[in-house]
């Protein structure tokens, strides 16, 4: 993947408590040139007056909250190898650990032994169209906490445009967390689902 430009929304599900992350509102990622430029939810309260992005120099972060990144191909090609098809389409389970090691990670203790069910729908010419992802994290005496993730994708083959915020719309990460002062922001962004996890390495 050379670019992507990429918008997270959370939506409640009657019946189910949303995300901690929820809290932090809509986030907006742009992936292009070898940078990521970032907007929304932690990114924006420390911006200087007329600043709209932070930028992450030499990141390219294409991370979608999907931990079944279709657009990797070890782990496509590893999650359909070992799924059930039913009529086109792909059901399966894989722990979290195995995922990250197809996608170059490395998971350790009770969190890479958690399984992940996944759905992979396809149209009539083999492209996906839809991915969902559900896993539980049990806490214990603190009780469990379900994610579910669905993904949907259209338009293949259609031709894109990618394009950088203007330099004066976006400040540095780096200039942003020099000096002695707390900041909220984050000194590195994740490249995919798994390592946001905050095990992964």
């Amino acid at each position: 993947m050379t670019g992507s430009d990429l918008s997270f929304r959370y939506k409640a599900v009657k019946g189910q408590d949303l995300p901690l992350t929820a809290s932090l509102g809509a986030t907006r990622t742009i992936s292009v040139g070898g940078h990521t430029y970032m907007q929304g939810g932690p990114f924006s309260d420390e911006l200087p007056d007329g600043k709209k992005w932070i930028r992450y120099e030499d990141v390219a972060a294409y991370q979608t909250g999907q931990l079944v990144d279709i657009f990797h191909p070890k782990v496509l090609k590893g999650v359909i190898a070992d799924a059930k098809v039913v009529k086109g389409d792909y059901k399966g389970t894989i722990t979290l650990k195995k995922l990250a090691a197809l996608q170059g990670e490395k998971l350790t203790g009770n969190l890479g032994k958690i399984k992940v069910g996944y759905l992979i729908d396809t149209n009539s010419k083999g492209l996906v169209t839809r991915v969902v992802s559900d896993w539980t994290l049990d806490f214990g005496v603190l009780g469990a906490s379900r994610s579910v993730t669905e993904s949907r994708y259209t338009g293949w083959g259609a031709r894109v445009k990618i394009t950088a915020p203007a330099a004066s719309q976006w400040v540095d990460s780096s200039d942003l967390l020099s000096g002695d002062h707390d900041s909220d922001v984050p000194a590195e962004i994740s490249d995919n689902a798994i390592s946001s996890l905050g095990q992964g390495r």
